[in-house]
């Protein structure tokens, strides 16, 4: 998985939810008796249904296979229907990387706690976080980018219907990365689909963020210089005791890195594991945190905050996942070598995939006036610290759905963003404290109406309350600094 220090499993293991529930439906009909669904402009070429225990769970599992046309794809959708404890929710579930969805197997999680779950291959059954083998195939970009997640959830709604004798109650999107970008692209194209969706880490702006996840390697490929993890791991760590006080706390972990004016110049000399820290060294990671610019000076893209553990992208290699990116999709060339590409030509790089890609994979459209009108919650959450998706993007999208819908209290309506500071990449929970709980409290913003102010968090650092955007967490001067009611929001 090269660089990825998440699993899928751990994402579904980070959002798993209390089985508790007011209804418990038992099935209406045999597991056998499934016949497959109609799916617009598509054609069902498969069906299998049998009770399985799949990890202690029983369940009706289901894969269908669909085809487009000509296209000769074949994508399957694989359901699970537990046929005890079923509590009328349903749950589509996004994958990582380049992976459309989870294994079969891991539906059990979200099984296990009530939920009928479905998840795709998009057309891909052998696809791996930096696939590129399917390049060039409209059809199953298309798959990929949107089509795929909403025809699953089509067909597991469904399927759910059928063997219970009832349309699903409310339904629930849960991903992270890729997954939160698939949540974003529901909401955004079809906003009927879900009641609530859980996007956390949204690999939104896809066509823009993964080309400049390049920047970090490429700054070293200018310098020809290629330090070691430790030298950069120090750095960060300079600058997490620099700007640690920011919020009134000395808790390990910047909680706003934008007000972060740590220098790298200051650790000039120091002594990392066997490596003296240079002037190039400071110079690199100044540029990384300061992130690309064109040849004109204006920023591309952000940079990686302060207090951010960049080793994953700063390597004597690539990333992976943009690596495959940038060659097979954007350059059309497989064997494309990125160490080419020149820090003033990055920009041109990045409007190419943006010509290309945006329209079908940027997952940014601000308008979710759709979404909004259908009675949908959006909840996101992301870290501070997050390197291979970083957080500009987000923050970015909300203030334009903000611009676009009345501005932020009518936003926090339907859609809630909570920034975490210290955490890292989906489930890699770095310094910080990651949410508990957060489809737990989706669930009861949509079907108790019990607004999130705060998101429950626990980690390294104890106990937090995330603040819900545009506010950040402040100490409020008393108290133990592990505990959530020592804080405030600001």
């Amino acid at each position: 998985m090269g660089h990825i220090r998440f699993s899928f499993a751990t994402i579904l293991w980070a959002v798993q939810v209390s089985s508790g529930a007011a209804h418990a439906y038992p099935p209406a009909i045999r597991c056998s008796d499934l016949v497959a669904p109609p799916v617009d402009d598509a054609s069902v070429i498969a069906i299998s249904a049998a009770e399985i225990t799949s990890d202690g769970v029983a369940v009706c599992d289901v894969n269908v296979t669909l085809t487009h046309g000509g296209a000769n794809d074949k994508v399957r959708i694989e359901t699970y229907l537990p046929l005890v404890g079923y509590t009328g929710r349903f749950q589509g579930v996004g994958g990582g990387g380049m992976v459309a969805g989870v294994s079969g197997a891991e539906l059990a999680v979200p099984a296990r706690q009530g939920f009928a779950a479905v998840t795709t291959d998009a057309g891909r059954p052998n696809a791996t976080v930096a696939d590129d083998t399917w390049a060039g195939n409209d059809q199953l970009l298309i798959n990929f980018a949107y089509l795929s997640v909403h025809e699953m959830t089509v067909v597991g709604k469904a399927l759910a219907e059928q063997l219970y004798g009832r349309p699903v109650d409310y339904a629930y999107w849960s991903g992270c990365s890729n997954g939160g970008r698939q949540g974003y692209e529901e909401a955004q194209r079809y906003p009927e689909d879900y009641d609530g969706i859980l996007a956390n880490a949204p690999g939104i702006c896809w066509d823009r963020f993964l080309v400049t996840d390049v920047h970090p390697y490429l700054v070293e490929v200018e310098a020809d210089i290629f330090p070691p993890a430790c030298v950069w791991e120090a750095i960060t760590a300079a600058s997490i005791a620099a700007c640690d006080e920011l919020d009134g706390g000395k808790d390990g972990m910047i909680n706003v890195p934008w007000r972060c004016k740590f220098d790298a110049r200051t650790t000039i000399g120091q002594r990392a594991c066997n490596t003296t820290i240079t002037t190039a060294h400071a110079r690199m990671w100044n540029d990384i945190t300061k992130g690309p610019h064109d040849v004109d000076g204006n920023r591309i893209w952000g940079g990686l905050p302060p207090g951010t553990n960049f080793t994953s992208l700063a390597g004597k290699r690539p990333f992976s996942i943009a690596r495959a990116w940038i060659a097979a999709f954007v350059e059309g060339n497989p064997d494309f070598d990125v160490a080419t590409i020149s820090l003033e030509n990055l920009g041109a790089e990045v409007a190419n995939s943006e010509r290309m890609y945006r329209n079908i994979m940027g997952g940014d459209n601000p308008d979710l006036s759709g979404f909004r009108d259908a009675g949908g919650k959006l909840l996101t959450w992301h870290g501070l610290a997050d390197q291979l998706v970083p957080v500009h993007g987000t923050i970015d999208y909300r203030r334009r759905v903000e611009k676009l819908l009345g501005g932020g209290r009518s936003v926090n309506d339907f859609y809630r963003l909570f920034l975490v500071p210290g955490v890292d990449h989906c489930a890699a929970i770095g310094n910080g404290a990651e949410p508990s709980n957060p489809l737990a409290v989706l669930i009861d913003w949509v079907e108790r109406g019990i607004v999130p102010d705060v998101l429950p968090a626990t980690g390294v650092v104890g106990d937090r309350d995330l603040c819900a955007y545009p506010r950040n967490m402040v100490y409020t001067g008393q108290g133990s600094l592990t505990d959530a009611s020592s804080w405030e929001c600001k």
